[in-house]
């Protein structure tokens, strides 16, 4: 998760690493990031 570890630091910053892919999502679940529901759509290609 090196290349997201900007997107660790806080829940809401690693909502960020989920995008509409599912194996991302679960690979960024791996990195200890919180997926909340709401905020599920943020995408870091933006």
């Amino acid at each position: 998760c090196s290349a997201y570890s900007d997107h660790a630091s806080t829940s809401i910053q690693c909502t960020k690493c989920h995008t509409n892919n599912d194996s991302f999502a679960k690979f960024c679940s791996t990195c200890g990031c919180v997926i909340e529901p709401p905020l599920h759509i943020i995408d870091t290609r933006l």
